[in-house]
């Protein structure tokens, strides 16, 4: 495995926007409001569709699951933070399921009776070597950042994701799976709700016999691991902080 320093990248850097197009399921979720976090049953737990009207639980799920100092650094918990990802989340949930074609799914764990929000994943499939096509075109605007947020940390990040992304996976003319976000919230965390959501992405890549990839926190590295990811590069992103590119080659069945 090679580690890679990247030089700084400009503050004009242009970035794919961020879109999701929701998978067609047997049945479609009804709108499940924001919920008080309780503690359920351990085996209380589905995995369903999101609707855009869960934004403001996902939203919450996101900030409390990266809520490492160089996350905070980027997207501290304030008002406007959180107004914006629950305003990117409900686009992105809406934009998928009015998709024509659908190539991504945007789910969601829900936990005990009242259905809590408890961890949600944004998974693309197949994605082409290319990269993610945006309703058959790429579509780059400049990301407007919130106010409270440290917009030249993040953009910087996600664009390092993005040019690193493309750089590996280029070459699989096949395409790939890309796990573009996964979360759950501290309070349900060792209940295997990560794995789940994990598997329920490798499932449909080993289905298809293609590679999946993702970029992985330090400390998300161990779980992606145990299920046969390889870190192929490492780059830093600010000194002293280290994101990996991960791929898992498809298991044929």
């Amino acid at each position: 495995m090679h580690r890679l320093r990247l030089p700084t990248m400009p503050k004009t850097c242009i970035r794919p926007q961020l879109q999701t197009r929701l998978i067609s399921t047997p049945s479609q979720p009804k709108p499940t409001p924001a919920r008080a976090h309780q503690k359920p049953h351990k085996y209380d737990l589905h995995i369903l569709p999101a609707a855009p009207s869960d934004s403001p639980a996902i939203a919450d799920v996101f900030l409390h699951a990266f809520s490492d100092p160089f996350s905070r650094r980027m997207f501290p918990i304030t008002d406007d933070v959180r107004s914006w990802w629950v305003d990117q989340f409900r686009r992105d949930i809406e934009q998928a399921r009015a998709a024509a074609n659908p190539s991504t799914a945007f789910l969601k764990v829900t936990a005990g009776e009242e259905g809590a929000v408890a961890a949600f994943a944004k998974w693309w499939y197949p994605v082409p070597s290319e990269g993610i096509p945006l309703d058959g075109e790429k579509s780059q605007t400049k990301t407007v950042w919130p106010p409270s947020s440290d917009a030249d940390l993040c953009e910087r990040f996600f664009n390092l994701m993005d040019s690193e992304k493309k750089r590996v996976m280029g070459g699989r003319k096949e395409g790939y799976f890309y796990l573009d976000m996964l979360g759950t919230h501290p309070q349900f965390n060792g209940r295997g709700i990560g794995s789940r959501l994990l598997r329920w992405g490798l499932d449909r890549a080993d289905e298809k016999g293609v590679p999946t990839f993702l970029a992985s926190t330090p400390a998300g590295r161990p779980l992606y691991e145990k299920y046969g990811f390889e870190a192929v590069e490492e780059y830093e992103v600010i000194p002293g902080y280290f994101q990996a590119s991960m791929v898992r080659e498809a298991k044929f069945l």
